[in-house]
Order: structure tokens, then C-alpha cells, then sequence
């Protein structure tokens, strides 16, 4: 397998801080190591032929967007906790003997987690209730682009699922997860929409469980509007494109706790499969 991939599928599986050499850091890794995945350890997982999982890092506190840049370096929303206004972007980068070393790009974000690169190649974060963006040559070039000082709506950023997936389009927009304020469409008592009723959520001034497409002037790296792309989709967790017809995909977290609202259900756990 060539290393390129290697290191691809190595960085969408496990993210973290790289600090010890070889040896130490298989015998310390909380992961099964069997080996090697091109210049990384390999992790004991089973994939399709062909393929294979290295173990990029370590140590990280709750790591959850990742975006590989074109050089070898690898980007990493680092968002420390649920509620936490603490979160950072780090960047990893190879140091040619299979370890990636770490340096903190920015901090005091309020959840980070979705990252893309814009055409104007500037990095977009998407945190609660809007998208920053930096330079990468200048990280404290931070600003709002969406919500926050930008003049431009954010998504409301309450409720329980505030996270935002980004995805830059080929048409040059920027799509972002709104997701939903509950986990059975509730009301502020607690009660699900009956009778065939929208959720209330999905109907308010400024809505959740939706996927919005925001334009943009890159030159500016100012949104200039944007449009409801997709709604009644709880929490789209991961957004992509299909490169030869530019379909878009999404990937949704479905209910939870619907055992609450549906007590007859026999197991929540499994009811229902995420899309």
C-alpha cells in the first residue's frame, strides 16, 4: 500500500500527540500494534484488503475534525469537553521518521469541530453558533465569518447538538450542520410533536435539524447569504461531495432516547440505525 494512503487512513482513525520513539510508544499505545503501516505503527484492525490503520498519535482531548493539507500536515479540532470554551485547533506535522509532532495553532474556541479549506486557502472552523476562519502562515488572523461579529446568521448554537460539520462545494459554497436542539423533536416541556405537527424546532425564527448553504465572496472571506440546503436531519455529523457528479452525501446521527418517547421499543441501543 502506498504511503500516502497509509498515512490518510491512519489520520481518519486515530488522531493524537506523538512523543515517544517506536519502540516506547508500542509497548505504551492504549491500541494492539502488529507491525507496521507504512511509516506508522500499525494498529490491530481488520480492513479490506489492501489496506491498513497506523496509529498517527496519541493524547489528544477529544479530538473530533481532522483535515490532511497537501504538504503532509494534518489539522486537528481538539474540543477538551462537552461545553467546554476551551477547545484548539493543533496542527501534526511528519518529521520524516513516522512521528508527527504537535503545535497549537489556536485556542479558546467554543467547541471546535468541523475544519475546511476555502478557496481562498484559508482554514474554516465551525464552532458553536458559527465558522471562523485563519491563515495558516498567521493563525491570529482569527475572525467570524458566520455568527458571531461577522453580521451574518449563524446557526442558534443551543441546545444538544450545537457541533458543526463544514463542506466547501465545488460550486463554492460552504454547507454547515445545524443540528437538532432535541432528541425526539420535544418541546421546551419536554413533550413530542403529536398529530402530525412539525417539530418546533424546524419552524422558528432561526431553525434547527437542517443543513444550510451559505455563498460566499472568498475574496473577502465574507458569506453573503445563505439558504436552507436540506432539513428535517437531526444532527449530520459528517458532510462530503462525490467528486465526478458532485452529489452530496451526508452522514446522521440519529435519535436518542427513544425508548422515552416509544416505551414499547424493546432496545433502544439499536433502534433506530443511524443512516
Amino acid at each position: 500500500m502506498r504511503a500516502t494512503t497509509a498515512r490518510l487512513l491512519a489520520a481518519t482513525a486515530c488522531i493524537g500527540l506523538w512523543l515517544l520513539t517506536s519502540a516506547a510508544y508500542a509497548q505504551q499505545s492504549p491500541y494492539k500494534i502488529t507491525g507496521k503501516c507504512g511509516d506508522l505503527p500499525k494498529v490491530d484492525l481488520h480492513t479490506p484488503e489492501g489496506y491498513c490503520v497506523g496509529l498517527a498519535a496519541t493524547g489528544l482531548k477529544f479530538p473530533r475534525g481532522l483535515l490532511p493539507l497537501s504538504d503532509g500536515r494534518l489539522l486537528v479540532s481538539e474540543m477538551i469537553g462537552w461545553g467546554s470554551p476551551n477547545g484548539r485547533i493543533d496542527v501534526l506535522t511528519p518529521d520524516g521518521q513516522g512521528h508527527y509532532v504537535k503545535k497549537e495553532l489556536a485556542r479558546h474556541l467554543d467547541q471546535p469541530h468541523g475544519l475546511a479549506l476555502g478557496p481562498d486557502g484559508k482554514v474554516y472552523v465551525g464552532g458553536v453558533g458559527g465558522v471562523k476562519r485563519f491563515d495558516l502562515a498567521d493563525p491570529a488572523t482569527i475572525e467570524d465569518v458566520i455568527g458571531g461579529k461577522s453580521g451574518v446568521q449563524g446557526p442558534p448554537g443551543n441546545g444538544r447538538h450545537p457541533l458543526e460539520s463544514l463542506l466547501v462545494t465545488k460550486a463554492g459554497t460552504l454547507l454547515v450542520n445545524v443540528g437538532s436542539q432535541t432528541d425526539n423533536c420535544e418541546d421546551d416541556a419536554g413533550n413530542p410533536a403529536t398529530g402530525g405537527q412539525p417539530c418546533p424546532e424546524t419552524i422558528a425564527a432561526n431553525p434547527h435539524a437542517q443543513v444550510r448553504e451559505y455563498s460566499f465572496d472568498w475574496a473577502s472571506g465574507r458569506a453573503t447569504g445563505w439558504r436552507v440546503f436540506a432539513d428535517g436531519l437531526r444532527n449530520s455529523m459528517g458532510l462530503a461531495q462525490y467528486p465526478s457528479s458532485g452529489l452530496i452525501l451526508q452522514a446522521e446521527n440519529s435519535r436518542d432516547s427513544i425508548d422515552q418517547v416509544m416505551p414499547g421499543l424493546a432496545n433502544d441501543e439499536d433502534l433506530p440505525p443511524d443512516e
